[in-house]
């Protein structure tokens, strides 16, 4: 059991699942403007060099500005988010199919 019922989460925190070719990522904090996720960064070991391809937001038919540079996976959110709290990103291209 996780003893998570009482942290306040902020932006920073992120969780991530896969499943089949995508992978889900999770940021459990309320996001203002953007989502900056140093784990996707173009030059880490955990992808190997695979490019993002596509990211959408779960809940939303908005399309996302995103951008993959050496500092991570920076996500423009839109003005309105399907809640305010674990907003999950659908990404496409770093899992092996």
């Amino acid at each position: 059991m996780f003893n998570e019922n009482e942290t306040k989460f902020s932006a920073q925190d992120i969780r991530f699942t896969k499943k089949d070719k995508f992978l889900y990522t999770i940021v459990m904090g309320q996001l203002e403007k953007n989502a900056l996720i140093t784990s996707l960064a173009s030059n880490s070991d955990l992808i190997e060099g695979r490019k993002i391809t596509e990211v959408k937001l779960l809940g939303s038919d908005t399309e996302l500005n995103w951008n993959q540079n050496k500092q991570g996976l920076k996500i423009i959110v839109p003005a309105i988010l399907p809640c305010k709290h674990a907003i999950v990103f659908k990404i496409s291209g770093v899992i092996k199919e």
